[in-house]
Order: structure tokens, then C-alpha cells, then sequence
């Protein structure tokens, strides 16, 4: 999903022309961080939010929030100023659920978040169960991306991404 990610956040920053699109694919691979920090800190608290998602049909922000009183962005975006990386990495981590409440890379946080809903979408197929996401139409109406482009989007990334995947497998 980060590898997807990265890649998708990539081609969106190539195709507004923005500057550094390199950076955007780092900053799409470490979008999920904070996951691997509640699944290794909180393991059943982890297992307890992944189970709602799937009984309740909820968001895994949602259950996040619910359960721990925060959520993966957050502890994510955490741990990227703790670590002292640049503050593009650090509030496109922390804000890709809300990207309208990052105070300095709201559009970089528009775009990783586009791009993990395209990321999810590509990958549904992977099987996991994966919780619901929703893509923010306010987010992608205000970085002006059509749903054309985005469906397109999805379309160009299948092969690249599965050749990606085989490079690790």
C-alpha cells in the first residue's frame, strides 16, 4: 500500500507541476507510519480497532480515535518531527486524513491523501480486509483533480505497481 502510495502521490505532484515530486513519493511511503507504531506498542488495542472496522463497517481513523484517542496520522506525524525530518514529511503524515487542517502542506496533504484512496482502490483486489476509506471530494475539487484524471490515475498505476511488487517478492 506504501509502495502505491508513494508512486501515486508522485505522478499527481509530476502532474500539477509541483515543485520536488521525488519528496512526494517518500512522503507517500511513510504516510502509515503511526500503524506500525500502534501495532507494535498496542497490539490489542490494534487487533480490538481492525475487528470494529470490520464488524461495524467503520473507518480505521474513526475506531482509532474511539479506542487509543488518537489515530495513526497523528502518532505517524509524531514520530517523523521526533525523528527531526522535514516539516513537509512530518504534516503530510499527521494531516492525510484532515489535510485541510495542516497550517504549512495542505496541498501536499491533499495529495497524499488522494493517494491513498487511489492506493486503497488499486489494491482491493490483495484481499486483508482493508477498513473503509473515503476520499475527501472537497480535497480533490479544491487541488483540481477530476474524477477522469483519478480514475485514470488508478488505471496507469496498475502494471507499474505490480511490477514494483514483484521487485520485492
Amino acid at each position: 500500500h506504501s509502495i502505491c502510495c508513494g508512486m501515486a502521490a508522485k505522478k499527481m505532484a509530476d502532474y500539477k507541476g509541483t515543485p520536488n515530486p521525488e519528496g512526494f513519493y517518500t512522503a507517500g511511503m511513510l504516510h502509515d507510519i503511526g500503524s506500525l507504531i500502534i501495532f507494535k506498542k498496542k497490539p490489542q488495542q490494534a487487533r480490538e480497532i481492525l475487528m470494529a472496522c470490520k464488524s461495524q463497517n467503520t473507518s480505521l481513523v474513526e475506531e482509532e480515535r474511539k479506542i487509543l484517542g488518537f489515530d495513526h496520522a497523528q502518532a505517524g506525524g509524531a514520530l517523523l518531527k521526533a525523528w527531526r525530518l522535514s516539516k513537509f514529511l512530518h504534516e503530510t503524515t499527521a494531516w492525510h486524513h484532515d489535510p485541510f487542517k495542516s497550517t504549512t502542506h495542505r496541498v501536499a496533504a491533499g495529495i497524499v491523501h488522494i493517494a491513498d484512496i487511489v492506493s486503497y482502490h488499486i489494491n482491493e483486489g490483495s484481499g486483508g480486509g482493508m477498513p473503509k476509506v473515503t476520499l475527501n471530494d472537497e480535497v480533490v475539487t479544491e487541488l483540481g483533480f477530476s474524477k477522469a484524471y483519478l480514475a485514470s490515475l488508478e488505471k496507469d498505476l496498475k502494471k507499474p505497481f505490480e511490477e514494483a511488487i514483484h521487485a520485492f517478492l
